[in-house]
């Protein structure tokens, strides 16, 4: 097992408080890239099971949400051997959590497409409607609700290598040989809403990060001959 944790806090700048893209700060007291929206808070008062803009109440300023960035990584990695160390099996499962994403995809789905689930749907949850009105209906514009919790597990790699017999290595002018079937990406455990936690579209920037219009992590399998000589 890998694991590494990170915590940072910015503890001077020597300027103003940089906003990078409306969404994340460089502060004084708050960690790297920090998120930053106007918080909101929502009530079906008439109970009809449609939030509207009369039901959301926005705050006057923004409020701190969460760090851009992973504060765990844990990398978990096993394997075991059957019938006379003939087949080894191997698989890791990675993990990061403590870091905030916005979901860009289902954001401007909301704001401009107008065709997200929480906009168009009268039978979305409540969060979800409420996220898009204040959005689109309320003078704050606020992304607060799209800004989410983009902690996940992850079956990120299995395999299973097989010894051929001697003579199936002879062959093929081999001393050795061996099959292997692995697979990468097999299945992901997490409460975000969105494609993938993993989707980023500034692919090269630790700063903000979204989905946005972003093509998750494939899943492929491939299958592999092995010969020594």
């Amino acid at each position: 097992m890998n694991a590494s944790f990170n915590r940072n806090r910015i503890e001077a700048l020597g300027v103003p408080t940089i906003v990078s893209a409306s969404t994340n700060r460089q502060e004084v007291g708050y960690p790297i890239d920090a998120w930053f929206q106007r918080p909101y808070t929502y009530r079906d008062a008439d109970g009809n099971g449609v939030i509207t803009a009369n039901e959301i109440t926005v705050a006057d300023s923004a409020a701190y949400i969460g760090p851009a960035n992973p504060t765990r990584e844990i990398t978990l990695t096993s394997g075991f051997d059957l019938f006379k160390r003939k087949l080894r099996i191997s698989a890791s499962l990675d993990h990061k959590g403590g870091r905030y994403q916005l979901n860009g995809t289902e954001r401007i789905r909301c704001e401009s497409r107008l065709n997200c689930e929480g906009e168009i749907d009268p039978n979305a949850p409540l969060w979800k409607q409420a996220r898009a009105v204040a959005l689109r209906e309320t003078a704050a514009r606020t992304q607060y609700g799209f800004i989410e919790k983009a902690d996940y597990v992850r079956f990120r790699e299995f395999s299973a290598t097989y010894q051929l017999p001697d003579a199936w290595a002879r062959a093929a002018h081999a001393t050795r040989a061996s099959l292997t079937l692995a697979a990468r990406n097999l299945f992901l455990i997490t409460d975000y809403s969105g494609i993938d936690p993993e989707s980023n579209y500034f692919s090269g920037a630790t700063g903000i990060q979204s989905d946005f219009q972003t093509q998750p992590p494939p899943t492929y399998w491939t299958l592999r001959v092995n010969l020594g000589f």
